[in-house]
């Protein structure tokens, strides 16, 4: 036996429940203690956080797959769609990215919607809109019709086979199956849920291409359900810098001798439970940083300058901050904005585009922290 798909047990999966446990109980923690965090801070800057992690997880995915999406136009779409007011429209629309944009939000919105076929295919072909043909697989919408195999280039240019999908006779079953699964299957352990979902579909890996999209969309709109409010962290984001152990971690799973998974599984939440403690630390940053800006000094600091330099330490503005920006939000002259915008730089406060021109923007000097 080469791949897990051939045990004569497939797909019946198993894990060692203490290793699992262990993990989650880490995981409960840190999500308690974010749920916590995020509970601080204004309403809309959660909403734009929100739509931050749904956006990444968009762009992230893609990059995890090689593929280059445009952040602007995914979080435009996104931001439209729960709402959130932006000033500075997006000047150049990606289609593409809109699409997968628009898949993002179905699997967050229909949590408890049926996942199926239908669902399945609505989805591959979003992740294809906008793209020329020589971009797009031959089968959209459905599924392959010929053996797929997962190949690893040497530098030496030799191929070596690290992995070949499920036999395609055998794919509509396969699909069924996992589709009763995820539909019936309620263990009140959704991350679980989540990493054996996003397993089990890339192993059978069903399309030409898309699969590992795919398969993170169906592990966030699980993993969804684990929230009451707003998700406010990027899982694909978290596997992108993790992009070395997850292809060993799903390389060791895809081949294990045995149904056993417990490697994957674990490794899945602990690197969940990473991304909550990242979103979570910098969220601490934010509101120390927000809460600096507001004490400074109102004699030195004006109150449009103070104003926005706590809507770009708190996460209120989105986007690169120009002279027009400023100028709309503050509601004053072009020469008052100019004004402000370069005593703010000179203060250290701001860092100045290099570009230069009508394209010069500011962004908040990284260098300015704050202590515990």
């Amino acid at each position: 036996m080469k791949y897990i798909w051939e045990n004569s047990n497939w797909p019946n999966f198993t894990y060692e429940e203490s290793a699992v446990e262990k993990a989650l109980k880490e995981y409960s923690l840190q999500k308690t203690e974010t749920d916590t965090v995020f509970s601080l801070i204004d309403p809309n800057v959660r909403k734009m956080i929100h739509a931050d992690a749904l956006a990444s997880d968009a762009v992230s995915s893609s990059a995890i797959e090689g593929v280059t999406l445009s952040y602007d136009s995914v979080y435009s779409s996104v931001a439209k769609a729960l709402d959130i007011q932006l000033i500075g429209a997006v000047n150049k629309v990606d289609k593409n990215a809109l699409s997968f944009a628009s898949l993002v939000l179905d699997a967050l919105n229909g949590a408890s919607m049926p996942i199926d076929e239908k669902r399945i295919f609505f989805w591959h072909n979003l992740l294809f809109t906008g793209l020329g043909l020589k971009f797009r697989p031959k089968n959209v919408g459905s599924y392959r019709d010929k053996p797929i195999y997962i190949m690893n280039v040497r530098g030496n240019m030799q191929q070596d086979v690290l992995f070949q999908g499920l036999a395609v006779d055998k794919i509509k079953e396969a699909m069924d199956e996992l589709f009763s699964w995820v539909n019936k299957t309620d263990n009140g352990k959704a991350i679980v849920k989540s990493a054996i979902t996003s397993l089990w579909f890339v192993t059978i890996h069903p399309f030409e291409d898309g699969n590992g999209r795919i398969s993170r969309a169906l592990a966030d709109l699980i993993i969804s359900s684990d929230w009451q409010g707003p998700r406010t962290f990027s899982i694909s984001s978290a596997i992108l810098h993790r992009k070395n152990e997850y292809y060993e971690e799903l390389y060791k799973a895809q081949h294990s001798p045995s149904m056993d998974i417990t490697g994957y599984v674990v490794w899945y939440i602990e690197m969940v439970t990473t991304a909550m403690k990242t979103a979570s630390d910098s969220c601490k940053e934010k509101i120390r940083l927000s809460q600096f800006m507001l004490g400074l000094d109102p004699s030195e600091y004006n109150s449009r300058e103070i104003s926005m330099l706590y809507k770009l330490s708190s996460g209120i503005f989105y986007g690169k901050l120009t002279a027009d920006k400023y100028t709309k939000m503050m509601k004053c002259t072009s020469a008052t904005s100019t004004r402000d915008l370069t005593h703010l730089t000179s203060k250290g406060m701001l860092v100045k585009s290099e570009e230069g021109g009508r394209t010069t923007w500011y962004r908040l000097n990284p260098e300015v922290k704050v202590s515990s």
